[in-house]
């Protein structure tokens, strides 16, 4: 039989009492007793909703608002004017289709600069890429409202 020292027999037990503590405090922990809500790590719960959004046909954007913006922004340049309802669903899609394209192009300009937030830079240089806005940062209409 090999030779032991009495001191390392002594912290074996040892051991073996502070792995029993730990399994009995960690199966005591409030969030053991209460079920506990489920933490995702971030960005999981974004793609999820991504795919969703993806897998359903719908728009985006809620009709009503997108509705009331279009027939105020409409009104600065003719009053009364009446719209079919598929002519302003038209401009929807065509608006929720310029900003997934925006947005795409946008990513790949982060992802080219090494970012990985997209921050509202990203979208002004890709705006500028595309003629939309002059060099001076202000947009080619007024949106005073809005800061770049």
């Amino acid at each position: 039989m090999a030779r032991t020292s009495a001191s390392s027999k002594k912290s074996a037990g040892k051991k073996v009492e502070k792995k029993a503590a730990k399994a009995a405090k960690s199966a005591t922990t409030p969030k053991a007793e209460k079920g506990g809500k489920r933490k995702w790590k971030p960005g999981t719960v974004a793609l999820r909703e991504i795919r969703n959004a993806q897998k359903t046909g719908r728009l985006q954007l809620q009709r009503a608002p997108f509705q009331r913006l279009a027939r105020t922004a409409i009104q600065k340049y003719k009053d009364d004017v009446l719209f079919r309802k598929s002519a302003l669903s038209a401009v929807q899609e065509a608006a929720e289709g310029y900003a997934v394209q925006l947005f795409q192009e946008a990513l790949i300009l982060m992802c080219h600069r090494n970012r990985k937030t997209l921050v509202p830079k990203d979208v002004f240089y890709l705006r500028y890429i595309r003629h939309e806005v002059d060099g001076s940062g202000k947009p080619d209409w007024d949106c005073s409202h809005i800061q770049p």
